[in-house]
């Protein structure tokens, strides 16, 4: 999550798998199995995504799958 203001980066917010800089005070990690909520003014917060278990993939589960 960048963590600069709208008027210096317009309104808009991206998500990547990768830092898009390389100043890591910029960008932020989202925890695995949590969802970003971003409100109209910009301001955005986390939260943890609840689900089954066994919705979890395993490399088990994967395997059975292919064949």
């Amino acid at each position: 999550m960048a963590h600069e203001s709208p008027e210096e980066h317009g309104s808009h917010v991206i998500v990547a798998s990768e830092p898009s800089t390389y100043n890591s005070k910029e960008w932020g990690l989202i925890e695995k199995n949590h969802g970003l909520m971003t409100q109209k003014d910009g301001k955005t917060q986390t939260e943890k995504l609840e689900y089954p278990k066994e919705w979890n993939a395993t490399m088990n589960q994967q395997s059975r799958l292919r064949t």
